[in-house]
């Protein structure tokens, strides 16, 4: 692995895949951030299942910051699809 960003730099498979990170991230990120805009404020909720919405935005979005190689698995895809069709309205 390498150490310094002078190596990363100097192999192109690694430069491929800091940009492919990078390109991920600036596509699904903002569209999670505008998912999290839809939800409501969760200090003011009562309703146990759309706090379990929040947090689990909030957690996707942590998660992908934090870890520049992490990728939304299939099913928090679907289930983000969802969340947005039921809040969009």
């Amino acid at each position: 692995m390498s150490k310094t960003f002078a190596d990363i730099l100097n192999d192109a498979s690694k430069v491929k895949e800091v940009e492919s990170n990078r390109d991920y991230k600036n596509s699904i990120l903002p569209r999670l951030e505008k998912l999290a805009k839809l939800l409501p404020n969760v200090n003011e909720l009562s309703d146990k299942d759309v706090k379990e919405h929040v947090d689990f935005v909030k957690t996707l979005i942590g998660t992908l910051i934090e870890n520049p190689h992490q990728r939304l698995a299939a099913v928090e895809m679907k289930r983000c699809n969802e969340l947005w069709k039921e809040y969009r309205d």
